[in-house]
């Protein structure tokens, strides 16, 4: 029929293949007109669920109003409508801005929630949230993928509590009337920086804050904080960056940029893993993501390093402080 009509109108056709954002099993591709909206095609073609919806592309970013014309040949996610005035829900773990988390439960949110549901957030974007009424023995897995939040590119994914810990496969009677983070999996193995010891850098670092992906038992592998921009090189004064902590014994630190687009200056900011130098332990994409990464290129550090005394907060404020001088030399 549609093919029929583009042969009295002139129009050309495009394919999208359109799924089920809860059930990516469930999917159809199908010829349309280029000059409809995803949202059109999709009600046109009688995919349309019942109620309000929302299109979404593989990154988790709302689509339901661009034309098909710009997404031939790709696949789309059709599920529960985005909340009103938050942002694009970043479903491939990284295909936007890294958002950093307190491992604190967030006791506003708690005090909105109905008695009998679960509320679900997106890790990486906090005002992508729904609440679930949980089933009878449902596990909290169960509710997550009631709750259209989970990444519909395939990722593994697990949940977590207020202090990061992974709840998954627990009973989700146990937290109606709480707030849980849908993210990617943890990251097991390694050391990195115990949580009950931050307290003491954010008496010099007030911004820094823990990625609650790289959570494991009472340490963190991941923070992200603010450093200054002496020089004018950033738009907002600041460098925020990610710093990748797997060993802190023994291995120097990696430091990612994260508002790399806002830079005026990329003096020692490389693309990740391309440098060739032999202290180079940076990756091509930020650490848990897919996202292209930018690292600071730190120097021969690894003697200093050795040299400093074997407490970890003395470790990574010495290293917080050689970052720092590198961006704004």
């Amino acid at each position: 029929m549609q093919k029929k009509r583009n042969n009295v109108n002139g129009m050309q056709n495009v394919y999208i293949t359109v799924s089920n954002a809860l059930d990516q099993s469930d999917k159809q591709r199908i010829e349309v007109a280029k000059d409809l909206t995803v949202e059109q095609a999709i009600r046109q073609e009688g995919l349309a669920p019942a109620g309000a919806f929302d299109v979404f592309d593989a990154t988790g970013r709302v689509i339901s109003k661009e034309k098909v014309a710009q997404l031939a040949e790709e696949n789309v996610y059709v599920g529960v409508q985005k909340v009103a005035g938050g942002a694009d829900w970043d479903a491939g773990w990284g295909g936007g801005e890294v958002i950093a988390v307190e491992p604190a439960a967030d006791v506003d949110l708690e005090n909105e929630l109905p008695s009998k549901g679960v509320c679900f957030v997106s890790s990486f974007n906090d005002n992508s949230r729904n609440t679930v009424i949980p089933g009878e023995g449902e596990t909290v897995q169960t509710a997550a993928k009631a709750s259209g939040l989970i990444p519909r590119d395939g990722s593994a994914w697990d949940v977590y509590d207020g202090m990061g810990r992974v709840v998954t496969d627990e009973p989700s009677a146990n937290y109606i009337g709480q707030t849980l983070w849908i993210n990617a999996s943890a990251i097991g193995g390694g050391s990195g920086l115990p949580i009950d010891r931050l307290g003491e850098l954010r008496t010099d670092y007030p911004s820094l804050q823990v990625v609650r992906q790289h959570v494991s038992n009472e340490d963190t592998q991941m923070i992200v904080v603010n450093l200054p921009d002496n020089h004018h090189r950033t738009k907002n004064g600041n460098f925020r960056v990610a710093i990748h902590i797997t060993d802190p014994y023994n291995q120097v630190p990696v430091t990612y940029v994260l508002n790399h687009e806002e830079l005026n200056s990329r003096r020692y900011i490389l693309a990740g893993g391309t440098s060739g130098a032999h202290y180079d332990q940076s990756q091509r994409t930020l650490p848990g993501t897919n996202k292209k990464a930018w690292w600071v290129c730190h120097g021969s550090f690894k003697n200093q390093y050795d040299k400093l005394e074997r407490d970890v907060i003395v470790r990574i404020g010495a290293y917080l402080n050689h970052i720092i001088s590198v961006l704004n030399s």
